[in-house]
């Protein structure tokens, strides 16, 4: 029967003009006198019988971006059945199954990879279940941001393999990181990333992207982790990391799944290892460390020790004003509390000191002479507060020479210079206030 086909050559074979290739989900052998290269991308006109094709037309297309082979092949995925049912989740179909499909693709050709990952629970756990997708280096990613020396040092190990990629899980989707995104895709390096992050619309042209920011800016779309996320993917890949995903959703504090004690337990462990480990902590090590019964009970004691210790520090430290509009604001001297170098950061003492306000109309405002850290409960934000707009709106009025930062629209935090921090909680309270 005449057929034509987009493959892909997954090696040569013994006999002389014979290859085994592949269309996405069938292998075939393939008899063309045309020479072709592993990996190579072709299109195939012949007779097929089976799984043999006797060529009569093979053009060779060489070793394209993966978004431009994924359309054309055959690589089927599971039905779509996402665990959650909501319109953002619907509107992340297109981009989700693009990213199955490209990591189906990575785990055929085996492509040289490199997967970064963020420094806490959430990025652990979306490294866990794609790392059962794909192989590949893995990086624990200190930073929000993909910086132009993490370009470098990827470029020069992956640049010279055909499909090579960086996969980027809960991290640098945002604009400061374009610029070094930008060398990455001008040296033919594929870009994956899975994140949750409010992100510059321009990341889209960077590669494959999958983020709820992309579809629905306006929606909490943050509460959908890049865990998460990476469940459905890896489900549409016949995949189960369920096991990570309460991981993920404790960590980041998501409600939008059931959450176990075990759960909550996990992402403490993994955020206290994470908040020491160097740039660079594989990931092996998270994945060993919850079978080391010793050694996790251990890190959970002096975790939970930690978390007891910053608590009663907090209690002594904030300060608390209910406001006309019923909001309650919160500040927190956040040096009084957090010791340098040590777990808790500045960011989980302030997310600590909202959980222990236990109020859904509290705005909890963590702050030193640098710095300033937001976190708001679900009634603030109902009401149409967003932290990431506030240091969206700070950041304009002061100026970048003065002040940096982003963040979600329930959690955001900004630096600043040259600006009294007593100056700049005023402006914030009044924000807060003017609200209905």
């Amino acid at each position: 029967m005449e057929m034509e086909i987009y493959a892909v050559v997954k090696s040569k074979d013994s006999y002389a003009g014979n290859y085994l290739v592949t269309d996405g989900s069938k292998d075939y052998y393939l008899k063309t006198p045309e020479e072709l290269g592993k990996y190579d991308f072709i299109e195939i006109s012949g007779e097929f019988s089976d799984n043999h094709i006797i060529a009569s037309s093979v053009k060779n297309l060489g070793n394209p971006k993966i978004k431009d082979v994924i359309g054309k092949l055959n690589l089927k995925l599971n039905d779509w059945n996402p665990s959650i049912k909501s319109k953002i989740i619907e509107d992340c179909r297109a981009s989700m199954e693009n990213v199955a499909k490209a990591l189906k693709f990575m785990s055929i050709v085996n492509p040289k990879s490199t997967i970064r990952f963020h420094n806490d629970a959430d990025g652990i756990s979306s490294a866990l279940s794609i790392s059962q997708i794909i192989g590949g280096l893995k990086i624990q990613h200190n930073s929000a941001i993909y910086f132009n020396k993490d370009a470098f040092n990827d470029i020069p190990a992956l640049k010279y393999d055909p499909y090579s990629a960086v996969v980027l899980l809960d991290c640098c989707t945002n604009e400061e990181s374009i610029e070094a995104l930008d060398l990455l895709k001008s040296a033919d390096i594929n870009i994956i990333a899975i994140d949750h992050h409010p992100c510059n619309p321009k990341i889209r042209e960077m590669g494959i992207m999958l983020n709820p920011w992309l579809e629905d800016p306006e929606e909490d779309a943050s509460k959908y982790t890049s865990g998460y996320l990476c469940f459905e993917v890896a489900k549409l890949l016949g995949h189960d990391t369920s096991k990570f995903v309460g991981i993920s959703l404790a960590g980041d504090k998501s409600k939008i799944m059931e959450i176990t004690p075990k759960d909550k337990e996990r992402a403490l462990v993994f955020d206290f290892v994470a908040s020491y480990s160097s740039y660079g902590n594989r990931l092996d090590f998270y994945k060993d460390l919850v079978n080391d019964s010793a050694l996790y009970s251990s890190i959970l004691l002096k975790a939970n020790e930690h978390i007891e210790n910053v608590s009663d520090a907090i209690s002594k430290s904030t300060k608390k004003e209910v406001l006309g509009n019923g909001l309650v604001f919160i500040t927190l001297d956040i040096d009084k509390v957090a010791k340098k170098s040590e777990f808790p950061g500045r960011g989980k003492i302030t997310s600590r000191a909202l959980e222990m306000e236990n109020n859904e109309n509290a705005v909890v405002i963590g702050y030193n002479e640098k710095s300033m850290i937001l976190r708001l409960g679900h009634a603030a934000f109902e009401k149409g507060l967003k932290a990431n707009e506030i240091v969206k709106s700070l950041m304009a009025e002061y100026g970048p020479e003065n002040a940096s930062g982003g963040g979600h629209a329930k959690a955001a935090a900004f630096v600043f210079s040259g600006l009294p921090s007593e100056y700049i909680l005023s402006q914030i309270k009044k924000i807060v206030s003017e609200v209905k």
